[in-house]
Order: C-alpha cells, then sequence, then structure tokens
C-alpha cells in the first residue's frame, strides 16, 4: 500500500494486487496470465479504512458534503473510469479535507 494524499482529516491510500488469470495452451504449452488490480481507500482521522472507488461511494461516506463534492467533480470534470481514478479521487479527497471541521 502507498499514500497517495496525505490531508489532516482524510487520506488516501491506494493497494495494486494481482490474481492468476486463465491458462492457455498453444502447441502443448500451458500459458499462466495475471491480472492487474488497484484499490483505493480512504483513511479518516479516526482511524476509520474504507474501500472507494467512485463518486457515489464518496457521497455514502459523508453525505454532509456531497452537494459540495457534486458541484466540484462537475466543475473539475472528474472521471472515475479506471485510467483517471486515481487523479479524480486524490482531487476530490483533497477537496474534502478542506471542507472537514
Amino acid at each position: 500500500s502507498r499514500q497517495v494524499f496525505a490531508g489532516h482529516k482524510v487520506s488516501l491510500l491506494d493497494h495494486h494486487y494481482k490474481t492468476v488469470g486463465n491458462n492457455t495452451e498453444n502447441l502443448g504449452k500451458v500459458y499462466r496470465s495475471f491480472n492487474d488490480h488497484q484499490q483505493y481507500y480512504i483513511l479518516t482521522d479516526n482511524g476509520q479504512l474504507k474501500s472507494v472507488r467512485s463518486l457515489s461511494q464518496l457521497y455514502r461516506m459523508f453525505p454532509e458534503f456531497k452537494h459540495e463534492l457534486r458541484r466540484y467533480a462537475a466543475q473539475h470534470h472528474l472521471s472515475f473510469s479506471t485510467e483517471r481514478r486515481e487523479a479524480s479521487l486524490t482531487s476530490c479527497v483533497s477537496y474534502l479535507d478542506t471542507l472537514i471541521p
């Protein structure tokens, strides 16, 4: 695991891991494939660690800031697709850290 963003009230962590995929056979040889996975977690100042992959999950974790987060994500054209998830989560969590008293 590594710390992607360290805030005063919330932090963003990630965990990269691989799983074994399907075996394929070609000309008598067996080839094994591996799948890469990236999982993100929110760590709050009270020690809670929760998995997060989307903006809607952030809304459920912090319902009191739902409207602010929604507006921020729309204004900054954030996308939570696999390719842009880390940057968007980092941006949202950084903004969320400024909202929490």
